[in-house]
């Protein structure tokens, strides 16, 4: 990774704006911290003299990643169905295709 003194400097005269920011929008502190120092890793990547407005970036960055956290925690509760129940629901979701199989 390189080295980049504004996106370090970014980072540390920011973080706790951050955290509160990610704070709000979360409502847990440790995953605060988490998307922040996420968000952070991911900006560190990018060119920092191109990106005009780097806390807002940021905060767009932190943003995503919950809303990326969510999905995918929607997702894996989803998932976690017992097997029968979960071939239950897929069995409802095609139920109208069974008079197509008596045709076939």
């Amino acid at each position: 990774m390189k080295s980049d003194p504004l996106s370090h400097r970014l980072y540390a005269t920011h973080r706790n704006t951050l955290i509160s920011y990610a704070h709000r929008l979360c409502g847990d502190k440790g995953i605060a911290e988490d998307l922040v120092h996420d968000a952070w890793l991911l900006f560190h990547r990018q060119n920092s003299a191109e990106i005009l407005a780097p806390l807002s970036y940021l905060k767009t960055i932190i943003r995503n990643l919950l809303f990326d956290r969510r999905r995918r925690s929607t997702f894996e509760s989803t998932t976690e169905a017992p097997f029968e129940q979960a071939i239950g629901n897929v069995d409802a979701d095609f139920s109208h295709l069974r008079q197509f199989r008596v045709i076939l």
